[in-house]
């Protein structure tokens, strides 16, 4: 399943109202359109994971390749930004 957003300069916008990834999951790609300021520039992910008291418990930088990378399996319940 892929997850998509679009980077403007210092902002991203997920493209639309997509299933939110289930715990454990595996098998979710983010997908990225970058605008020109990103040109030749190399570009990294970070997935940050929130705890039910809404502090961050978890992070994981992925490269991004091509646009896509694999989102991490998450393993705690709560929410998770890009």
């Amino acid at each position: 399943m892929e997850l998509k957003f679009i980077v403007l300069k210092n902002s991203i916008y997920q493209t639309k109202k997509d299933p939110r990834p289930v715990c454990s999951n595996s098998d979710y790609t983010a997908v990225f359109t970058f605008d020109k300021y990103w040109n030749g520039i190399a570009k990294t992910a970070r997935f940050i994971c929130y705890g039910k008291n809404r502090s961050p418990i978890e992070a994981f930088d992925v490269p991004i390749v091509d646009g896509k990378c694999k989102i991490p399996p998450i393993n705690v319940a709560g929410k998770v930004t890009v």
